[in-house]
C-alpha cells in the first residue's frame, strides 16, 4: 500500500463498515508513514470539531440531498488562475461531505428548523477548506539551514554555517518535487524518488514514498503546516499559539526534543531531536505560507537554524526541474539494496561484533564482506577512492553501542586507524529493522 492509494482511501476508517483486513490495512501503512499519520490525524481532528453534542436524527434522505448538492456544486470549475479545474482526492472530498452533513444536522437542534446563519457558516467552512487544499498550483521556496554540505536534509548543526537550500513543488496527479542543497538533491518525478549525493551511496532511486526526506517534508505542502502543526502539538503535547495581526496569522511551536537521550549524541541533530521554537507566518486571506523560522536551544541560549528567504506560489516551473543527470561514472542503485536482503547484512548478537567484522573486513580488503555489511558502499562511482581510503585499516578499538534520539538502531564507538598513521574516532550507526532482522551498517563514517 502506497502513500497515493492511502490517501485516496484514508477516509474509509470512518466507515463503520470497513472490512477489518482493510482495515488492517491502512492502520499498517499510519504506523509506518509519519506523513500520511500526520493527514490522519488532521481528519480525525476535524471530525472531532465539527460533531455534533447532541445526538441528531435527520430525516429519511437528508444524506442523500447533501451529497448531491456537494457533487453538484463540485461540477463547476474553480475559478483560480493557470489552473481550469482543480481536483481534491476522494478521501477530503468524503470527510469534507460528512462535514457538512454533521454542521448542518447541529444547525437542526434548533425548533424552527433550520439556523440560516449556521448554515451559511458551514457552506464557508467547507468552501475554505476546499479551496486550502485545492488552491496552489506550485510553490519555490529559498530557505538556508545551519548544517553541513551534501549531509542528510535533517541534519542541523547549531554550530554550522547556513547552507542555502532550494524547494520546487508541483501539485496535481501525481505531484512533483525537489529539494537540493550543495552536494546533495532529492527529486520525486510523480512515479519514484531519486537521491543523488557526493559520497559513498551517491545515487539511489526508491518507492514514492521513500524516506529520501523526513521532517523537511513539511514544506513540501505549505498549507498543510497548520493542520499538521497542530496534529504535532496534540501528539507531542507542545505549547501551541496562534496569534493575528492585520493580514497576517502567526503559527508558533514550541516543543521538546523527542526521542532517547539517555545518550545525547542526537541531541539537537535535527529538528524534531532538538528544543525548539518552530514560527510560521500565514497571510490571513489565502492561507499561504509568507515566511518561517526556526530555533533551537543549545547551551542555555536559542539559536535559529533556518530561515527564509523568498516564498513564490504558481510559477510555471520545467519538467527538466525534476531530472537528475548523472555524471558517466555514477548509476542508479534500487533503495532495496541498501536496507538489507537475502545478501545483505548478518544475524548477530551484537552490534559491536558487526563493528568490528566490517572494520577488519575493510582492513583485508574482503570488498565482498565489506559490501554485505555496508550495503552499497562499494557499488558508487567512489569505489576506488573508497577502497583506497579504507583498505588496510588497523582496528584500535570497538566500544560498547548505544542507542540516541529517534534513530532506529544503535551506534558503536569505534577508533581506528588508517594505513596512512591518521587516527580516526566516531560513531558507526548500524541498524537490524529490516524484514529479516538483519544487521546492517547505515553509516558514520
Amino acid at each position: 500500500m502506497n502513500c497515493n492509494y492511502l490517501s485516496e482511501h484514508m477516509a474509509d476508517l470512518f466507515d463503520d463498515t470497513l472490512e477489518k483486513l482493510k482495515r488492517a490495512e491502512i492502520l499498517s501503512h499510519l504506523d509506518s508513514c509519519p506523513d500520511c499519520s500526520a493527514e490522519y490525524e488532521g481528519m480525525k481532528m476535524l471530525m472531532e470539531q465539527i460533531r455534533p453534542g447532541i445526538r441528531v436524527t435527520a430525516s429519511e434522505g437528508f444524506k442523500d440531498r447533501i451529497i448531491q448538492q456537494i457533487q453538484a456544486n463540485e461540477s463547476k470549475p474553480l475559478k483560480i488562475k493557470r489552473r481550469k479545474r482543480i481536483m481534491m482526492n476522494t478521501s477530503w472530498k468524503k470527510i469534507a461531505a460528512v462535514a457538512a452533513i454533521l454542521i448542518i444536522a447541529g444547525a437542526l437542534i434548533g425548533k424552527y428548523g433550520w439556523q440560516q446563519n449556521e448554515a451559511r457558516a458551514a457552506n464557508t467552512l467547507i468552501e475554505k477548506s476546499i479551496k486550502a487544499m485545492s488552491g496552489l498550483v506550485s510553490v519555490y521556496m529559498d530557505y538556508d539551514v545551519r548544517t553541513l554540505p551534501g549531509d542528510n536534509f535533517e541534519l542541523v548543526d547549531v554550530k554550522a554555517d547556513y547552507v542555502n537550500h532550494k524547494l520546487w513543488r508541483i501539485f496535481g496527479d501525481p505531484g512533483r518535487w525537489k529539494i537540493e542543497k550543495e552536494g546533495r538533491v532529492v527529486v520525486m518525478d510523480g512515479k519514484k524518488q531519486y537521491l543523488y549525493m557526493k559520497g559513498p551511496q551517491s545515487a539511489i532511486v526508491g518507492s514514492p514514498d521513500a524516506g529520501f526526506v523526513e521532517w523537511m517534508r513539511v514544506f513540501l505542502d505549505p498549507q498543510k503546516i497548520l493542520e499538521r502543526e497542530k496534529v504535532f502539538a496534540a501528539k507531542y503535547k507542545a505549547s501551541y499559539t496562534s496569534t493575528e495581526s492585520g493580514n497576517t496569522i502567526t503559527l508558533t511551536i514550541k516543543a521538546k526534543a523527542n526521542g532517547d537521550f539517555t545518550n545525547n549524541y542526537m541531541l539537537n541533530s535535527s529538528i524534531p531531536e532538538s528544543d525548539n521554537r518552530r514560527v510560521y507566518t500565514f497571510d490571513k486571506a489565502t492561507k499561504r505560507l509568507k515566511s518561517f523560522e526556526i530555533y533551537i536551544e543549545a547551551d542555555n541560549k536559542e539559536v535559529q537554524v533556518i530561515k527564509v528567504n523568498e516564498i513564490k506560489y504558481d510559477l510555471n516551473i520545467p519538467s527538466e526541474t525534476f531530472v537528475i543527470n548523472l555524471p558517466e561514472n555514477v548509476k542508479w542503485m534500487d533503495a532495496k539494496e541498501l536496507t538489507g536482503g537475502k545478501d545483505k547484512g548478518v544475524v548477530s548478537d551484537t552490534p559491536e561484533s558487526v563493528a568490528r567484522m566490517f572494520f577488519e573486513a575493510c582492513g583485508k580488503e574482503d570488498w565482498k564482506t565489506v559490501d554485505m555489511l555496508f550495503p552499497g558502499l562499494i557499488q558508487s562511482g567512489n569505489a576506488d577512492r573508497i577502497k583506497e581510503m579504507l583498505g588496510g585499516l588497523k582496528v584500535k578499538s570497538i566500544g560498547t553501542a548505544f542507542r540516541s534520539g529517534q534513530y532506529p538502531g544503535q551506534f558503536v564507538p569505534y577508533e581506528i586507524v588508517f594505513k596512512s598513521g591518521e587516527t580516526k574516532m566516531m560513531n558507526l550507526a548500524i541498524r537490524n529493522d529490516n524484514r529479516d532482522k538483519k544487521w546492517v551498517v547505515d553509516g558514520g563514517l
